[in-house]
């Protein structure tokens, strides 16, 4: 709360200028669930660690280091990567020429697996696999969802108006919705 009432942390005043503090921490995430995998190895505990993050968080600098760092030490650290096949304000297609999120794994040694995110059953399968895997001691390990029935939620940088939606999610099935 102290970045949105504005203070030196900021490095100018928000109500002088009238402009709110840009802040979106993406990916930082990783690091830390990679940290904690990292302590419970080195206690000794049977933890295995689930760092979450979405498409566009694998163009960030934090998502390379994590992987590289739980690769390295071969720590018990599962990455759940979800495919919203739209970052913020770009189409996947303009973020990797990997042939699937998945795929970044293998640039780390990881075992990488795509999967249905829709597909309850496929998904706690894979999760399964890689959680067993990490216990074994054989590290870490990386999957993909696919949310094939999911909408995207717009965000104030690219708002449904731009077409983004509909472009984007026009050869999904319609959700129902709950209300």
């Amino acid at each position: 709360m102290t970045i949105f009432r504005g203070d030196w942390h900021s490095g100018y005043d928000p109500a002088r200028h009238k402009v709110g503090i840009q802040c979106t921490p993406l990916t930082t995430q990783l690091l830390h669930g990679v940290g904690v995998a990292h302590a419970a190895k080195l206690r000794g505990e049977d933890t295995v660690v689930l760092a979450m993050c979405g498409d566009g968080a694998t163009s960030e600098g934090d998502f390379h280091e994590a992987l590289n760092f739980a690769a390295v030490f071969h720590l018990p650290v599962v990455f759940f990567v979800q495919n919203n096949k739209y970052a913020i304000s770009v189409p996947l297609a303009h973020q990797s020429v990997a042939p699937s999120l998945a795929h970044k794994a293998v640039g780390y040694g990881m075992a990488g697996e795509r999967v249905d995110g829709n597909d309850v059953v496929a998904l706690l399968a894979v999760l399964d696999r890689a959680v067993k895997l990490a216990r074994e001691g054989s590290g870490r390990s990386s999957w993909r969802h696919t949310p094939t029935g999911c909408r995207h939620t717009p965000t104030p940088t690219m708002p449904p108006a731009t077409g983004r939606t509909a472009r984007w999610s026009s050869g999904w099935p319609r959700i129902p919705s709950a209300g």
